[in-house]
């Protein structure tokens, strides 16, 4: 008995070809979804094309006549298929060309041309069908893309850092390993970008100068001692050297003291108390070390909304009231007795 021949693979849906755009439209109108697929097998699969694909409303009505057979004068049931169309066609011209006029100002102007969603979509589908599954940590952002699209557009390419390289994820930066797999140092992520930035300048400085193909020049320019000691090693050997962002608070008997104010030195009297005049005792800081604001303690006060001081009493370290109004502080001398 002879072997049967296998079965043929299955055909993709004729549905699948239209852009999302245009099957939105098209669905919001009403249209059959068997109208839909001889309209996309016949390569009418994006809102450009579908908007140019009457010359106007009786060439439509013509061709909606003779390829779909869809003739008002038979039924409500046409005439409603028909009006469907109309509508969906309309829109179409009307969307096309109002992205056209943005097109035409972006350009004018200067600016990133926006690139619509359904575009992006099938961009990303594109990929997906050539390449397999695409990670959503490393799927560039519909900005980045219009920006590269743009650099295509005028035959410009920039090397830019990946800071500007939106992702619908952020990656964490990597840490150095040693043979052992023991971290031996975390660069800081800012230097990270600049020496893969530094590494892609210089690709792109092997291309043009010495007419090097792609794939030679990357593996030249991360190679390239001079850039690697230049943007990172020399960088790195310096953050690693350089002093904590948080130094502790020397101990409060290493402090010097504050020298005393306009008129202090050699008087016993009410003149000369420190800055003019005031009669500020106590102490200058808490017991944990946090400096306490001299203002507060004054009978003035302090009037700073974001004052960086503590507000507290300087003899007793009470938070209700300040160094003036202290119960627990001895009473001035005002007799002259010392």
């Amino acid at each position: 008995m002879a072997n049967a021949a296998p079965p043929a693979p299955a055909l993709p849906d004729a549905l699948t070809r239209g852009s999302s755009d245009l099957r939105f439209l098209l669905q919001r109108q009403g249209i059959d979804d068997d109208h839909q697929r001889t309209l996309f097998s016949a390569g009418v699969d994006t809102l450009d094309k579908f908007s140019a694909f009457a010359t106007g409303e009786a060439d439509l009505l013509a061709v909606l006549k003779d390829e779909f057979r869809l003739d008002p004068t038979a039924g409500l049931a046409a005439r409603g298929q028909v009006a469907s169309f109309v509508a969906a066609w309309k829109a179409s011209k009307v969307r096309v060309q109002r992205q056209a006029e943005v097109e035409a100002e972006q350009d004018t102007r200067e600016w990133t041309k926006p690139i619509p969603t359904a575009e992006y979509l099938l961009l990303r589908q594109a990929y997906v069908k050539t390449y397999g599954t695409l990670d959503e940590r490393v799927l560039p952002s519909k900005e980045f893309l219009e920006k590269k699209l743009m650099e295509v557009e005028h035959g410009e390419f920039k090397s830019e850092s990946l800071q500007e390289v939106t992702t619908r994820d952020e990656l964490d930066p990597d840490t150095l390993m040693d043979a052992s797999d023991n971290v031996i140092h975390t660069p800081p992520w800012q230097l990270v970008l600049a020496y893969e930035q530094a590494i892609r300048k210089q690709a792109f400085h092997y291309m043009v100068a010495d007419n090097s193909p792609m794939g030679a020049s990357w593996e030249r320019a991360w190679k390239d001692p001079v850039t690697k000691e230049r943007h990172f090693s020399t960088p790195l050997s310096l953050y690693s050297k350089r002093r904590p962002d948080n130094i502790n608070m020397p101990a409060r008997e290493t402090w010097i003291p504050r020298p005393p104010g306009k008129g202090q030195k050699g008087t016993k009297g009410a003149k000369g108390r420190g800055r003019g005049g005031r009669s500020f005792r106590g102490h200058a800081a808490t017991k944990t070390g946090e400096p306490i604001c001299f203002r507060y303690n004054t009978e003035e006060g302090c009037s700073l909304a974001n004052c960086k001081f503590k507000h507290i009493c300087s003899h007793c370290f009470d938070h209700n009231h300040n160094f003036v109004g202290c119960p627990k502080r001895k009473p001035a001398d005002t007799a002259g007795k010392h």
